[in-house]
């Protein structure tokens, strides 16, 4: 428990099945039970931006060709590019 209590605010995926996952790991009941309201309590970290909270930040962002580059997210094609704006938009509401 100690080491996830470490890492709790590292952590970009807190989905259901990342939580069981995580929760499963453990052996003993109590240290299930545990992990899964530790794990309740995380908001989910961006994976890009981490977590902003100055009020004047400045953000810097690759337009090279190389994030014209695709990869599957959630099963459909993104460009590195696309993905970078849509974080940000997140991090930015």
């Amino acid at each position: 428990m100690t080491a996830l209590k470490n890492i709790g605010s590292a952590l970009s995926d807190v989905s259901e099945a990342t939580k069981t996952s995580i929760s499963n790991a453990f052996t003993f009941s109590s240290d299930i039970s545990a992990a899964k309201a530790f794990l309740d309590t995380i908001s989910p970290r961006n994976c890009i931006y981490g977590t902003v909270s100055e009020a004047v930040a400045a953000f810097v962002i690759d337009i090279s060709g190389s994030m014209d580059q695709t990869f599957l997210a959630n099963g459909a094609a993104i460009s590195r590019l696309t993905y970078v704006k849509s974080q940000l938009t997140k991090t930015l509401a």
